[in-house]
């Protein structure tokens, strides 16, 4: 990000408050640009998340370029710097899989078949150590048809 002097830094302060709604759950909701459901704003030729800048400003003691700001909120739009932290690329994946917006854990938790149509049930199904599902019938086959093609040992 673009090192700011704090005349810059006073300016961004009143575009971000100049730009969002209060919420009754205490959210600041972006009303700017959007980009991907993320507020932007425009700043020296490119564009800035709206939340990593309201992080950045407001609590510069706790902004670190290299980590993610999460919300604690799940709110996208929400650039209250009280429902800001700081987090990993695993806080952010764990906090989106938590409150429901991850679409391919969604997706993959929702299905009840595996690709080779087996039903995903108690009797049938391996969960392995990374919470990942297994079909216990493809697994099976898949071991005899090694088996099969197997080299013999000498």
């Amino acid at each position: 990000m673009i090192q700011l002097s704090k005349a810059d830094e006073h300016i961004l302060k009143g575009k971000l408050l100049k730009k969002h709604k209060k919420l009754p759950n205490g959210c600041w909701e972006w009303t700017g640009l959007t980009d991907r459901n993320y507020g932007v704003i425009h700043i020296c030729y490119t564009y800035e998340k709206a939340h990593r800048l309201s992080m950045r400003i407001f609590k510069p003691d706790k902004f670190n370029d290299i980590l993610f700001v999460c919300h604690h909120c799940n709110n996208k739009l929400c650039i209250n710097p009280d429902h800001l932290y700081m987090g990993s690329r695993k806080d952010n994946g764990i906090d989106s899989v938590n409150a429901g917006t991850n679409y391919i854990a969604t997706y993959n938790t929702n299905k009840t078949k595996c690709p080779k149509g087996h039903e995903y049930n108690e009797q049938n199904t391996q969960v392995n150590s990374k919470g990942h599902r297994r079909c216990k019938e493809c697994s099976r086959m898949n071991s005899r048809f090694q088996n099969l093609f197997a080299k013999p040992r000498k």
